[in-house]
């Protein structure tokens, strides 16, 4: 991917093309090509990642709160929006890191499986 996405940068701007700014679906490997320009991940896809981890129905407040800041995503700023997502994580760790020992089995596991959101290099 990063080879042909590299290949395909070259010919851009061997066209004649000048790249200001690129919004990426989330391919790491585009991230690392076009470093040099200023890029930001697709909403759609930064509310995707987010959902993925989230039930679609949350009953608790750890839950809920994460549904409500995907859902201004769109009109927040990245400073805001980080420190919102700072924000719960520093609210909700704790309680989202809590385990439990299985009665039956006698196995450790945690209590929150899917809406365990974790944080990328966190």
């Amino acid at each position: 991917m990063v080879m042909r996405a590299s290949h395909l940068k070259k010919n851009i701007y061997g066209l004649g093309y000048t790249i200001r700014a690129i919004v990426l679906d989330g391919s790491p490997g585009l991230r690392q090509v076009f470093s040099d320009i200023p890029v930001q991940m697709c909403h759609f896809h930064q509310k995707q990642i987010v959902t993925r981890y989230l039930t679609n129905n949350p009953r608790l407040k750890a839950g809920i709160e994460p549904k409500g800041l995907v859902a201004g995503l769109c009109e927040a700023h990245e400073i805001d929006f980080t420190s919102a997502l700072d924000a719960w994580h520093d609210r909700w760790s704790s309680f989202m890191r809590e385990r439990i020992t299985d009665p039956v089995t006698g196995k450790d596991g945690t209590t929150r499986t899917r809406s365990s959101v974790q944080r990328r290099g966190a």
